[in-house]
């Protein structure tokens, strides 16, 4: 559990004091002003409380509750200040959305008894936080897999754009929830489009007009729908944002380009379109200046981002080793989760199963058990099994 209080005050004697008497009971951090408090809550965070004084030089305690709120919002805000009129409580109410607002001198009792609310206060909210996110990936991941199962040519590769967006995320300012849960989402919009545009799409062939409107309007489509499910409006944004170009080439009006494109999103397109461009195999270098034939479309900063994971990438495979990527499976049984098929998996009769580049999980893995019961498949079939997983 996070206990730790981020306490800002211009005067150290006055910390020292409040130090003195509770540090026994709770777990503080001093910072001297409000630019040394973001800093702190940027670096060292996260921290459960933020008490500040009101007048301080330079950043006053109402600007660093507010700014707090909107960067760090799960971090609980607490005013203790010399002045005590009504203009300061209702600013700091109205700006910084603070827990408890108090006066200077304040007894031990009444300030360990404001921490500990403050705590319990974020103890519940960041403890209902997570039950909710955890509950909605859970969910999400489900209907993925479902989706994964019935259009398996359209969703074999989102858990491989999910899982090379986690690898950047690490470097970049990025919301990594809502990056994942659009990776996850991002083909959504394709459960809409006719069967024979997928298909057509699939095999590479050339879209007619009214085809290719189509396909370009997945990303709106696919934000229309997420946008009906409780808490992903954000998540739709990302979505409907994943069809803006950063160079804002045939923008429709309204559209975002540049960096006014969500950085998730600007994210997204990118690994997408490699993810595409490797087809069956890890994406390589090679793969990237394929995609940059439409470098507009890219945001530049990110993919100087890619192109450093990317060669991180090669040289830890050739540091391992790393042996060829097909391999032979000769019954179904013998399949695992992570498995991505290197060719299509057709029945006896030729019909096809599951196209090449799908990802197998636990519920494909079972379709594919459950259909062998019925049907036979003609075996063995390619796999790409990867010794080193990111």
């Amino acid at each position: 559990m996070n206990n730790r209080i981020l306490f800002v005050d211009d005067e150290p004697a006055v910390f020292d004091g409040i130090r003195r008497q509770l540090y026994k009971s709770h777990d503080l951090t001093y910072a001297s002003s409000g630019a040394e408090a973001l800093v702190m809550l940027d670096r060292d965070g996260p921290f459960a409380v933020l008490c500040s004084d009101m007048r301080m030089p330079g950043m006053d305690g109402v600007t660093l509750l507010a700014e707090a709120a909107r960067r760090h919002p799960d971090t609980v805000r607490i005013m203790l200040t010399g002045n005590a009129d009504q203009s300061t409580a209702m600013e700091a109410i109205n700006r910084g959305h603070i827990f408890g607002f108090l006066t200077k001198p304040v007894a031990r009792d009444t300030l360990a008894a404001t921490f500990d609310g403050a705590l319990r206060q974020h103890a519940v909210a960041t403890a209902e936080k997570d039950v909710l996110e955890r509950t909605l990936a859970g969910s999400i991941r489900i209907l993925v897999e479902i989706l994964a199962a019935t259009m398996p040519e359209v969703f074999g590769r989102t858990a491989r754009i999910r899982d090379f967006c986690r690898a950047l995320a690490a470097t970049l300012e990025v919301n990594r929830w809502r990056l994942d849960m659009a990776a996850l989402l991002g083909a959504i919009g394709w459960t809409t489009l006719p069967a024979r545009v997928v298909e057509k799409w699939r095999q590479g062939g050339n879209l007619g007009v009214e085809e290719a409107d189509l396909v370009a309007g997945v990303p709106e489509i696919g934000a229309r729908l997420v946008a009906n499910i409780p808490r992903l409006g954000p998540i739709a944004e990302i979505i409907r944002q994943q069809g803006c170009r950063f160079d804002g080439a045939d923008a429709a009006a309204g559209q975002p380009a540049g960096g006014a494109i969500a950085i998730e999103a600007r994210l997204l397109r990118l690994v997408h379109d490699l993810v595409e461009a490797a087809g069956d195999a890890r994406p390589t270098m090679a793969h990237l200046d394929r995609v940059l034939d439409d470098a507009g479309a890219y945001d530049p900063a990110l993919v100087d981002v890619v192109r450093a994971r990317l060669r991180q990438d090669e040289a830890a495979a050739v540091k391992a080793q790393i042996p060829g990527a097909d391999m032979a499976i000769g019954g179904l049984g013998l399949l695992h989760q992570g498995d991505r098929l290197a060719e299509d998996l057709c029945f006896a009769d030729g019909g096809l199963a599951i196209g090449r580049d799908t990802v197998l999980n636990d519920l494909l893995i079972q379709k594919l058990v459950n259909f062998a019961r019925l049907r036979d498949f003609r075996l063995p079939v390619r796999v790409y099994r990867d010794p080193s997983p990111s």
